[in-house]
This record gives C-alpha cells, sequence and structure tokens, in this order.
C-alpha cells in the first residue's frame, strides 16, 4: 500500500550567473580543405536562451518558483535574451 503524497509547495530558487543569447545558424556541411575551418551552410537562425538563462527556464518548467540575478551586455544580443527573457516573441 502506498502512502499519500502530501503536497509540497513549489520551491524558490535564485539563479545567478551569465545570461547568454545562443545562436543556432546552420549546418556545418563539411571541412575547408585549406584551412582547419568548418563550412557552414546558413539555411537558419534560431536564438535560444543560454547560461544561467537556460538554467531558470529549466528550473521552472519543473515548477519551481525562480528568480534570475546576472548581467546582460548592451548590444543586439543583450536586448534580444531580454526579450525572450520576458517570453517575448525574437
Amino acid at each position: 500500500m502506498r502512502e499519500p503524497r502530501i503536497p509540497q509547495p513549489a520551491p524558490r530558487i535564485t539563479v545567478v550567473g551569465d545570461l547568454i543569447l545562443d545562436r543556432f545558424i546552420g549546418d556545418a556541411t563539411k571541412l575547408n580543405p585549406e584551412q582547419p575551418s568548418a563550412v557552414i551552410r546558413v539555411a537558419s537562425e534560431e536564438n535560444r536562451l543560454g547560461g544561467a538563462a537556460a538554467v531558470a527556464m529549466i528550473a521552472t518548467s519543473l515548477g519551481a518558483l525562480v528568480s534570475v540575478a546576472g548581467i546582460v551586455g548592451r548590444d543586439e544580443p543583450g536586448r534580444r535574451s531580454g526579450r525572450r527573457g520576458r517570453g517575448d516573441p525574437d
């Protein structure tokens, strides 16, 4: 016989760290024969929150109440990170 589960409140956590934007811009189709680098075919571009922002999103999806503290740059990726963190479209 299983013990009844007692409802637990959502955990409250604070995530501290770098709030970065990961950019995915295509597929590495082959290696460049003239130098040690990949040849990338840019078919699409996708931006995702990375670093501490990704950790905060994962914790939220698991039911935690999350506060975030970190630094965002004053550049276009920083502005995009702020919009994505608020749930605005890219």
